[in-house]
Formats: C-alpha cells, structure tokens, sequence
C-alpha cells in the first residue's frame, strides 16, 4: 500500500488490485494536485471511505473473488453517508454490458484502460466539478427549504410551478379542481393591475419589488408581505420567475400599534395640557376672588357705618317732620327702599369674603333642595317656568347648610334670569364616587363663549336695568370653595346652560 500524501485540489480513493497500476496512477494524480490514498480490496476501503472525507472514489472492476467493483459501487451508493461521493469506474472491460451494469450500479463515470492520462485527468476533472456543483446545490436547497422567508418559482405569467416548506406551509397553492395557483391570487383585486406589468418587468430581466401588499382576508394566516421578483435564466433565456415573499404581518401590526400609542399620548398630551389651562385659569380665578374678597370686605364695611348713620337720620326726620306729605312720604319710602337694598349688597360682599370652613357638618342636600325649591315655587310659577326634578336617592353631604343653601337658591334665581319669557328648570343629582353632583340645566338664552371666562368673576352681570350686582355667582364659586366642592357648566346660545356643582359626601 501507498504511502497517503495530502495536496490542495481534493482527496481521491483510488481502489486498485493491480499494484503497478496503482503506482502510475497516483504518481500521475499527486503531480496534479491531489490527495490520493490507495486500497486493493473493498472491505477496507469501505471502512476508510466511513473514517475518511473523499472528493472522489476511482474504482476497478477486477478486485477479488468475494465481491467486485459492481457490487462495490452498489454498496457505495446505497449508503446514506457515501452515496454522494462521485465514482469513476476504472477496467479492461470494454464490453456494452459492462459498461451498463457500471452505471446501473450508480458509477458517475465509466473509463476503460489503456487511457491517456490527459483522458483521466479530464473526467476527474469533470466529475469533480459536477460534484461542487451538485455540492453547492445542496447547500442551496438546504438553505432555501430552512429559510423563513416564502420562495416560490413561477412561469413568466405567475403561475407557481414549486414551491419551498415555508410557502407550502402557509399559501394554498393549487385551487380545489387541482389547478396551479397564480401569485396573483393571493393578493387583493386593487394590485391586479400592479402586479401584471411587473411580470412583464422581470420577463424583459428587471428584478422589482414590492413593499406591504396585503394578502387576501381568509386566505392564509399572513396579512402583509413584503415581495421580490427575480427573473430567472434557462439555456440562455428568461423562462421563469424567481419569487421571495417575507412575511411582515407582525411588523405592521407592531406599526400600527405604535401609531395608535402615539395618537393616544397625543390625545393624552392634548389632554392634559387642556388640564393645564383649566387649572391655569381656575388658579388665576382663585386669586382674583382672594383679591376681590379683600376688597369687599373692607368696602363692606366702610360703607355699613355711613349707611347706618343715613338710615338713622332719616329716621329721625320722618318723625321730626311728621305729619308728612304724601310727595315728602313717598321721598321717604324711596331712601328707605335703597337703604334696604344698600344694606343687602353689603351683607352680600361680606358673604363674598368669607373664607372660613367652619360650621360643616352632616347635611340632607336633598331636603335642603326642597326647602328651597318651596320658597321659590310661587316666584318661578309667576315668571311661567315650569321645574322638573330627576333626583337619584344621594349622600348626605359634609357642607355648610347655610352656605350651601346660598348656592341653589343663587343658582336658580339665575335660571330664572336667563329665561325671561319662562321655560323649563331641570334638576338632576345623582351619586358619583365620592361626590354628589347636582345639576341645573335651563332652557333659557345661554351664554355667549366670549363671556364664558368671566361668569364666575365678581360683579361681572349682564343685567341693563342696574338690579344685577354681579356676585350671584362668585358667591356661589367662593362657598363651593369653602365647602370643598366644585361647579363647571356647558352652555349654547339660545338653547340654555347647566351649572353643575359637586359636593363632598360625608364620611363618619
């Protein structure tokens, strides 16, 4: 046996009974760039064929008694490790049959000596590079059937004529009849139009893709895919398409996912900052009412000294000068009636300015409704404003009842200005967390929204006819505040407005 010898261009078994033969055969090979190891009898060269990795087995027929280089070959080829290393039948044996049974036995090539050497050389060469091709093709195969991606061949008008695992796996490639599909199946009846100009594309050798096309519903599990189109060449001409859909149905989705979070903290920003100017301009309001109640409080005062020495002196005149004068008692009854009603903004700015919690206890806002919807009964009726109650069975309340008891009778004599010719007065409660909402909805001229941010401020009114001091309702803001409660309202011009407060539930 040969001595082994390792050289670049590939490792050849040569399986050889005849030692002279041998010798010239692998002299030649070696000079040539091989490997070549030597065996004489098919036993070991099976095994060496198992230990070893061979590009290539040159194998004779003549090898012993036992078995020859036909049964050799058939066992060589039916072997799941062996099977693909390509074999070149190497004899005297230049018979028809021979050569036959050679290639039936699964031999890649068949050579009968004498041969030259430029001969050998020349189908060792070519059956070595139809091994790397058939190598590299494996490899190929093996990538494209594990690929994630769906890979499907197509005839220059989109039928499918293969297909690899992945897109037998997931499209439905043949109609119920047992026709083949056409990619342009899949895909919605809008792209028809698209996509036929593209086969037109590739069969003149363009490869064009395609992003995001959506699968027909139902269809398959993929919705969205991302498609390329390759043309591909058979004996020197464009006979077919080469197609690669990717999967990107969890791509979109994540897209749109991310797009309908992006809205929301839009909508969320544009809610809090909507929050911010709330609490902007309430903060602005807090501060005016502080001011304004300051201002009140020592106009109140300044005011109730003199008023009280007028009140006094008139007095004393009425009973100097009597009798009097039904021209001079009539003068009388109008300083009187003014005095009264001096005397009622005064205690009115002095309610404005109270900023003291004191006085809440556990209180019956229901009943306190009532008791006041019974004083104003007769005044409503009169001004034909009919009420109407949707009353939920609500909390007690922790208020102040006096000052609580100012706010819905402020509240409803306002309804009762915004409808001067009458209308309807609804009043709503219901509970809500840990609040009681009470609201008064009218029917009556509304509020025009460039006067909206200025109801709550003091002594802002509408009124013409010098009645309105402008506290009503910044009476009503300040004790709400005190009270730990709320009012916001909603308003359209000529369809009424509701003022609706929130006031804390009481806790034992």
């Amino acid at each position: 046996m040969l001595k082994n010898q390792t050289n670049g261009r590939g490792r050849i078994l040569l399986i050889e009974d005849d030692e002279d033969q041998a010798v010239v055969l692998s002299y030649f090979l070696r000079n040539k760039g091989y490997t070549v190891e030597w065996l004489n009898a098919p036993r070991p060269a099976l095994q060496a064929a198992h230990q070893q990795t061979y590009h290539l087995i040159l194998l004779d027929i003549m090898l012993n008694d036992e078995e020859d280089g036909f049964d050799l070959c058939r066992r060589l080829k039916t072997d799941e490790q062996l099977k693909t290393i390509p074999i070149i039948m190497v004899t005297a044996r230049a018979a028809i049959e021979d050569r036959v049974s050679g290639l039936r036995s699964g031999a890649d090539d068949y050579i009968i000596k004498p041969f030259s050497q430029d001969e050998l050389l020349a189908r060792v060469e070519t059956v070595l590079e139809r091994k790397q091709l058939f190598d590299f093709n494996e490899r190929y195969r093996t990538l494209l059937e594990n690929s994630n991606d769906l890979v499907l061949f197509l005839d220059l008008q989109g039928t499918i004529e293969q297909a690899n695992q992945m897109a037998q796996l997931h499209l439905p490639l043949s109609d119920p009849s047992g026709h083949k599909t056409n990619l342009i199946d899949f895909f919605d009846e809008k792209l028809l139009d698209h996509i036929k100009p593209l086969f037109e594309r590739v069969a003149s050798g363009f490869d064009v893709t395609g992003n995001g096309w959506r699968v027909k519903p139902g269809l398959t599990d993929l919705e969205v895919v991302d498609v390329r189109l390759v043309p591909l060449s058979q004996s020197g001409r464009i006979a077919g398409m080469g197609c690669i859909l990717r999967d990107i149905t969890h791509r979109e989705r994540a897209f749109q996912s991310i797009q309908s979070s992006s809205q929301d903290l839009r909508k969320q920003m544009e809610l809090s900052n909507a929050q911010v100017n709330e609490l902007q301009s309430k903060l602005i309001l807090a501060e005016k009412m502080a001011a304004m109640g300051q201002l009140a409080a020592g106009i109140a005062h300044e005011l109730r000294n003199p008023l009280s020495v007028i009140s006094t002196s008139i007095y004393f005149l009425q009973r100097t000068l009597a009798p009097l004068s039904a021209k001079t008692a009539e003068h009388f009854q109008l300083i009187d009636a003014e005095i009264q009603r001096s005397q009622k903004i005064i205690n009115n700015l002095l309610d404005f300015s109270k900023n003291s919690e004191q006085g809440r206890t556990r209180v019956d806002v229901a009943a306190l409704l009532e008791q006041i919807l019974a004083l104003v009964k007769k005044e409503l009726a009169v001004h034909d404003i009919l009420v109407r109650k949707e009353m939920e069975e609500i909390a007690p309340c922790h208020v102040n009842a006096d000052e609580i008891k100012q706010v819905f009778l402020n509240l409803i004599l306002n309804a009762k200005e915004a409808m001067p010719y009458g209308g309807r007065l609804l009043i709503r409660a219901h509970n809500e967390k840990n609040t009681v909402v009470i609201e008064f909805c009218d029917s009556g001229v509304g509020i025009p929204d460039e006067i909206k941010d200025k109801v709550f401020d003091p002594f802002f009114t509408r009124r013409q006819d010098g009645q309105g001091t402008g506290l009503g309702l910044s009476i009503v803001h300040s004790a709400l505040q005190r009270n730990q409660g709320r009012i916001d309202f909603t308003s359209t011009p000529n369809r009424g407005t509701t003022f609706r407060i929130r006031l804390p539930m009481f806790h034992p």
